[in-house]
């Protein structure tokens, strides 16, 4: 079982209608990318949904504690959780051509960013709402790896 699969087995409390490669590919276009190949095999396998908070764990140093709450996808039915919002994308200078696609978040506002620049093309950033970012995976299946049981106590 892959980390993005045991990961909606054991969080998630709402998936998203699965798109087709077509839906796909128009909101590429829309953007003027193209996904990394790992992230639009996600898209296509799991489309994002409403998590239950497992929490976000990273090797930097001074990360915040945080969970997992959605995951943005392709033509969703629920509002806040589609993929490519034009003011979500605006929310960062200097971000056309596109940068810092927001493809999910916390309940405190926070962000979970793929970078689309070509040096590093398929990072997985979180940004704090306050301010700081943190590079925490290499990819979307190294990002649902950081995911783990909550302890906030």
């Amino acid at each position: 079982m892959s980390s993005i699969q045991f990961a909606y087995a054991r969080w998630a409390t709402e998936r998203l209608p699965l798109p087709n490669g077509k839906q796909v590919a128009e909101l590429e276009s829309r953007l003027g990318v193209a996904f990394p190949g790992d992230y639009r095999q996600y898209l296509l396998e799991f489309n994002g949904g409403t998590f239950d908070d497992p929490e976000i764990l990273s090797p930097e140093e001074h990360f915040p504690r945080r969970g997992l709450s959605v995951m943005y996808g392709v033509a969703s039915p629920f509002p806040g959780t589609e993929l490519g919002e034009p003011w979500e994308i605006n929310l960062f200078d200097n971000n056309d051509p596109l940068i810092a696609l927001p493809i999910g978040g916390t309940s405190l506002g926070d962000l979970v960013i793929l970078c689309m620049e070509v040096e590093d093309l398929g990072a997985v950033y979180f940004k704090q709402a306050s301010g700081d970012w943190f590079r925490i995976a290499e990819g979307i299946v190294d990002f649902f790896a950081t995911l783990r049981e909550p302890n906030w106590g």
